[in-house]
């Protein structure tokens, strides 16, 4: 809200719950009453053709120093005044002179927490001239009516409709189809693969094939020393070497199994690559070690990764077959399968070189009897660990 000084005419921007008080004009320091100020238009009277000389007012006294009071400080905020138009000559204008209203009665101040400010020194009172102003009376505010609210009208709820029962809808039954006769199953020859090692193939047969592989091939050397007819010691080596042979393939097939028993995405070879590599010379020395301990160590952290209760293999046990199986494919196998094409040499060989030919004979014999013994220890364990095993 706006308001006006009525000493010093200055314009300030106050607060609508400071009118009626009493405050101090920032501009002259003079107390004046808050009032709203309203702007009227003025309408300029007609210029008369003849001027008018005014007489000079004698100049006002020095305004009386104010009573010194409880004055409210209002939130007054001062306005730039504007730039005055530079002058310009015009006549004149007759001015008539109309009393000024009485000053309002002075309204009791209200007490408020005001920060008074110190008061500026007052310059000194100099005569102006006043400024011819028409005041008009100012519009009284409208008393505030008070409007009556507008009766709302509340729409009735739509009711409920009531709840139609819906008959259920007849289901067709539908003739249930009849069943087939039941056809006889054909019995299935196959079976599943399973598993589980045979201990008559892979003991005691192979016990069998071994046994007998060294009967005929200790017969054609003692045939081949009394130097008999070259075929029948030919014949005798021949046949020792085809149960020879037969003993390595049981044998092998035996390591294929046990490696198939425990495949599964963790195993360090597969079976197939444990047997092939075999056939490589002098590489399957290594291999023979790598192979045979391998499965003992792979076989241990199976059944702990699927934690099946059952005995640990036992890795001196496996250590001691694959040195004892490079003992006897060195000193036996790979001899008598050769010995075929020398068989007029052997005779010569025990009378030339005596003392070697026998020591490689019983050699040979010791190779085939730690292999023989050792080879059914490691079978017997390798079928029980393997048949312990859940399908």
């Amino acid at each position: 809200m706006r308001t006006q000084c009525p000493n010093c005419e200055a314009r300030f921007a106050v607060k609508e719950q400071n009118v009626g008080k009493r405050a101090k004009c920032p501009k002259c320091s003079k107390p004046f009453i808050i009032e709203p100020f309203v702007e009227a238009a003025v309408e300029a009277p007609a210029v008369p053709e003849t001027p008018v000389e005014e007489k000079p007012k004698p100049a006002k006294a020095p305004a009386p120093a104010p009573v010194e009071a409880d004055v409210v400080e209002a939130d007054v905020e001062e306005e730039p005044e504007p730039e005055e138009a530079p002058a310009v000559a015009v006549p004149p204008r007759p001015v008539e002179e109309k009393p000024k209203p009485a000053k309002a009665p002075a309204v009791a101040p209200v007490e408020a927490d005001v920060e008074e400010k110190p008061k500026p020194e007052e310059a000194p009172a100099v005569a102006v001239p006043p400024r011819p102003v028409e005041e008009k009376p100012k519009p009284e505010k409208a008393p505030a009516v008070a409007v009556p609210p507008r009766p709302v009208e509340e729409k009735p709820k739509p009711e409920k409709a009531p709840a139609v029962a819906v008959p259920p809808r007849p289901v067709e039954e539908k003739p249930e189809p009849e069943e087939a006769p039941a056809v006889p199953e054909e019995p299935v020859d196959q079976e599943p693969e399973s598993k589980e090692l045979s201990k008559t193939v892979y003991v005691y047969g192979w016990s069998a094939v071994r046994i007998i592989a060294g009967i005929f091939c200790a017969l054609g050397l003692t045939l081949a020393m009394r130097k008999a007819a070259g075929s029948a010691v030919v014949l005798t080596l021949a046949a020792g070497n085809v149960f020879l042979i037969g003993s390595v393939v049981i044998e092998l097939m035996l390591h294929y199994k046990m490696w198939s028993a425990i495949q599964d995405d963790y195993a360090s070879l597969s079976a197939a690559k444990a047997v092939g590599l075999l056939f490589i010379p002098v590489f399957n020395i290594y291999w023979v070690l790598y192979a045979v301990v391998g499965f003992a160590e792979d076989y241990n952290v199976f059944i702990r990764r699927h934690r099946v209760q059952t005995k640990k293999l036992s890795i001196i046990l496996f250590l001691l077959y694959a040195a004892v199986l490079l003992f006897s494919a060195v000193a036996v196998t790979m001899p008598v399968i050769c010995v075929l094409p020398f068989t007029g040499l052997i005779p010569r060989a025990f009378v030339v070189y005596p003392i070697a030919s026998w020591f490689l004979f019983f050699f040979a014999i010791a190779a085939g009897i730690s292999h023989f013994i050792v080879y059914i220890i490691f079978a017997i364990k390798t079928c029980h660990a393997i048949n312990a095993l859940p399908d």
